[in-house]
């Protein structure tokens, strides 16, 4: 790679993690100003587990939630590689499963619909395990959305705990699930 090159990346890179921050400001100012239900002290907490203000579309909050967390899959896995995305899940799972306890707390709300970091955590992990093309990457979408929505077994089960750990960790399934399929169809090169 030439010096032009790594100059590009680099900016890209500050370009990226910029625009990011600009978007989470002003997501934050927007749930602070238009959500005044929310408690000061779990504003921040909100914006993290609505993905930024995402869980707060309707209707199909955990799609739109999704969709919002694809495009950081995209960069992220582009910036580094497609499997450190588990890597990113996990820190999003410990990170998730903390803010959802102090926003279920605050608010006496179990898995409420705008919750949708766990969707996000949920994609990463099914896209972990694809290549950076717009198929793939819909078909992980659809993959996940199938398994979080349908809910087989073992991932109703978790649901079925009402804690902040089930919130996260049956999306977590989820993704797990969405992974092996596209694996197998890989393997059976369908």
């Amino acid at each position: 790679m030439n010096k032009k090159n790594t100059k590009s990346i680099k900016d890209l890179k500050k370009i990226i993690k910029q625009h990011l921050l600009d978007s989470l400001v002003h997501s934050y100012r927007k749930i602070s100003y238009n959500k005044p239900d929310i408690p000061k002290s779990i504003r921040t907490h909100a914006l993290l587990i609505s993905w930024g203000g995402s869980g707060y579309m309707k209707p199909a909050s955990g799609t739109w939630g999704t969709l919002a967390g694809m495009p950081f899959a995209f960069i992220l896995a582009y910036l580094t590689s497609p499997i450190m995305l588990i890597v990113f899940s996990a820190i999003l799972f410990f990170v998730g499963w903390y803010a959802t306890y102090k926003y279920e707390q605050a608010t006496n709300k179990h898995d409420a619909s705008e919750i949708v970091i766990d969707e996000v955590c949920g994609v990463f992990i099914t896209l972990s395990v694809v290549p950076l093309e717009l198929s793939y990457y819909i078909l992980g979408f659809l993959l996940f959305r199938l398994f979080d929505i349908w809910k087989p077994y073992p991932i109703r089960n978790i649901d079925k705990l009402k804690t902040p750990f089930s919130v996260m960790y049956d999306d977590v399934l989820a993704g797990i699930f969405g992974a092996i399929t596209i694996l197998g169809i890989q393997w059976l090169n369908i």
